[in-house]
């Protein structure tokens, strides 16, 4: 079963909830406060506070080796903004289990001044549904694709205006009648995207005009 990854395209509407890269610190809690995993891969396990608590879970170490591979030495990607909430009651009304858990993954050209090319962006956002529908999925979980509006401060001389570009975003949901099912669900389709991303990012490198 594939993951049936859904593309959309949410930078027309969502200018109210522009980001900004690099971020600071989170409107939600100011403990939270951006770290350079390309520059700290350790970093990474220490930082993700959502994840501590299931560090021993298999779902919750998939994420980290995920989010390490993306932020590793000559990658074209990197990330530095996660989200996880535990296993809940949703109101999903298309799925018939009663618990959800979900998060999502922020994440960017390291070339910062190919995120503020629409066209491209969303060309790499296409290509990155198409690898990823070719892995086997799990039955009760899925990922979303979308573009979100974002200011680059490292792009512009005066860092308060910076550049307009986009960023994107994965919205992973896994659904189950407990909260072991839903990591189990989340584990797999967390595994299956560690074996698509590697597929895209060869596909991106290759110079356009090029066949991979």
């Amino acid at each position: 079963m594939g993951f049936s990854l859904a593309f959309r395209n949410f930078a027309a509407e969502a200018e109210a909830g522009r980001r900004v890269h690099p971020w600071t610190r989170a409107e939600g809690d100011a403990n939270w406060v951006y770290v350079d995993f390309k520059a700290s891969h350790q970093a990474v396990r220490a930082s993700l506070e959502d994840l501590r608590p299931y560090a021993d879970r298999h779902f919750a170490q998939e994420f980290f080796g995920l989010i390490e591979w993306m932020n590793s030495d000559g990658r074209l990607f990197e990330t530095n903004d996660f989200a996880f909430r535990r296993p809940r009651s949703h109101p999903d009304r298309h799925n018939p289990w009663p618990l959800r858990c979900d998060g999502r993954l922020m994440f960017l050209f390291r070339e910062l001044v190919r995120n503020c090319y629409r066209d491209e962006m969303e060309t790499a956002a296409a290509l990155i549904v198409q690898t990823l529908n070719q892995q086997e999925g799990p039955k009760s979980a899925t990922v979303g694709l979308s573009l979100h509006p974002t200011t680059y401060s490292q792009l512009s001389p005066d860092p308060k205006l910076g550049a307009d570009g986009l960023q994107f975003q994965f919205s992973f949901f896994a659904y189950g009648n407990n909260p072991s099912q839903c990591f189990g669900e989340m584990a797999r389709l967390v595994t299956a995207m560690r074996r698509g991303l590697p597929g895209v990012e060869g596909a991106l490198a290759v110079p356009q005009g090029e066949a991979p």
